[in-house]
């Protein structure tokens, strides 16, 4: 032991540090020791989150799912432009090929 009470660090063991010094008081040790309890219980849960395959893939299927409902969305829009302006110049025509038919009988 040394004088201010503490055991020296023995072999394999790192001497604390500047901030590795053990806190002050049983309130700021129950402090410490419930955040290191909050952060093993994250860990523990990102870990059991990366470890559940199928939870993961069904993740994927619906993004990918998702990202092709938009995919399919955005080409039938852009589909949907040139075949609608197609329909507008045909029905166009039609009119102006039925117009030119009804003057020409009119014209006889």
């Amino acid at each position: 032991m040394t004088e201010s009470g503490l055991t020296p660090a023995g072999p394999g063991q790192a001497d604390p540090g500047p901030g590795d010094a053990p806190p002050d008081g049983i309130q700021a040790l129950t402090e410490e020791i419930n955040r290191t309890r909050e952060d093993v219980g994250q860990t523990v849960a990102a870990l059991a989150a990366k470890a559940n395959i199928k939870a993961r893939v069904r993740e994927e299927e619906s993004e990918v799912a998702r990202r092709l409902r938009d995919t399919a969305g955005k080409v039938k829009e852009q589909m949907a432009g040139p075949r609608q302006r197609r329909v507008v110049l045909a029905a166009a025509g039609v009119a102006l090929l039925t117009g030119v038919l009804i003057a020409g009988r009119r014209r006889r």
